[in-house]
């Protein structure tokens, strides 16, 4: 007898060591087989029924695991609340019909260009019109994104400011419709070109001008900030000043721009317009001159490759347009960003007409090469390859 009771207590001993044991926070068991530790949930099957139906426990009822090869698995507090922050979110559901007719104020205009003679010669300039696709969401239940004419000097490139007052860019508004306040994620909105390359709205670059008594003003470009997280920058809106002074009677003022950007309740925010300040010179109009905080909207920074004459207009839809922007703009209402959503704006060159320099031309002067132009027309132009 004391022999068979040795054998059993052997194969038991066995049995158990070939067993996963979950331990619960209740201090009760659960032996098992172990097929998946995901971050908020464990997936197993019975122990005793292998071939069964596979069982999920929140992770959050669970303390250890202690492994059949001996191995454990011990699941802090911790690591509970970091598995309960998974966020999730995805396009916004557009506001209909609001939506659609935001979109078809852009689309169902009556300007267009006056008809030109053409000379037959390949054009090196063009002038257009802006168009938004129809699979746009423009408008949600929280958010709007509204597009302006941009009137006044802006950087026609990276190496040169131009003077002209006009030069066919634009700039996107965004609009609280919520009695809440709305936050806006820089580090997860992006622009995206018919090319792949792509701008992130999120500059982790501080500049900082100092303006002396009597020596003009010096510009330092400061070190690359550390890319900042969510937390801490909630409420701190994008391009914050700061000016101090020193015992030498001089000034100094430090642009730096946060990655989340808050709109009030029903309150509006430009995503990105020209802004700059001029450091010195007076009517030298060179990138060494200004110091730009921040860029704004344009199908002008680098040429377009059209094969396009002097006169002669051309029609595209979003698919064949020769120049497309598709903006991905991210907000929330919490401020920890554990759920979101986005509006996706699909801006294109709706048409154009060759040989119209708007870079030679004040808007008054763009506007004698239109018909039918009215506050709702975005005009866009550049030049050609």
């Amino acid at each position: 007898m004391k022999k068979l009771l040795f054998v059993l207590s052997i194969m038991c001993s066995v049995n158990t060591q070939a067993q996963d044991v979950i331990v619960k926070k209740d201090g009760s068991t659960i032996l098992s087989k172990v097929l998946e530790v995901n971050p908020a949930d464990i997936k197993y099957k019975k122990y005793s029924n292998q071939n069964g139906p596979t069982y999920t426990i929140n992770k959050s009822e669970v303390m250890s695991i202690n492994y059949e090869n001996g191995d454990s698995d011990k699941f802090n507090e911790k690591e509970q609340i970091a598995s309960q922050q998974q966020t999730s979110g995805g396009i916004a559901k557009p506001l209909e019909p609001a939506n659609s007719a935001h979109i078809e104020f852009y689309n169902k205009r009556d300007a267009g260009f006056i008809p030109k003679k053409s000379n037959n010669k390949k054009a090196d300039c063009w002038i257009g019109f802006l168009g938004i696709d129809e699979c746009s969401v423009m408008a949600s239940d929280k958010l709007e994104a509204s597009i302006f004419q941009r009137i006044g000097g802006c950087l026609l490139n990276s190496d040169e400011f131009h003077l002209h007052p006009f030069n066919g860019h634009f700039y996107i508004q965004l609009e609280n419709k919520t009695n809440k306040t709305l936050y806006i994620d820089l580090g997860n909105t992006f622009r995206v070109d018919d090319s792949g390359c792509y701008k992130v709205y999120y500059d982790t670059k501080q500049i900082t001008i100092t303006h002396g008594s009597g020596n003009g003003a010096g510009l330092n470009v400061g070190s690359v900030a550390s890319v900042l997280g969510i937390g801490g920058t909630v409420g701190t809106l994008a391009n914050g000043v700061n000016v101090g002074t020193n015992k030498t009677n001089s000034s100094s003022t430090t642009y730096s721009m946060q990655r989340i950007i808050a709109i009030p309740p029903k309150g509006k925010t430009i995503l990105e317009q020209c802004e700059y300040e001029q450091v010195k010179g007076i009517k030298l109009y060179k990138l060494e001159n200004f110091v730009y905080r921040s860029y704004c909207e344009g199908f002008n920074y680098t040429p377009l490759s059209v094969n396009v004459k002097n006169g002669e207009q051309k029609n595209y839809s979003f698919i064949d347009s020769p120049r497309t922007y598709r903006y991905t703009i991210t907000y929330s209402e919490a401020e920890d960003f554990n759920t979101w959503e986005a509006l996706t704006v699909n801006a294109y060159i709706k048409s154009l007409m060759g040989g119209i320099d708007i870079y030679k031309s004040s808007i008054d002067k763009v506007k004698k090469s239109i018909s039918n132009y009215d506050s709702g027309t975005i005009i866009i132009g550049g030049r050609v390859l």
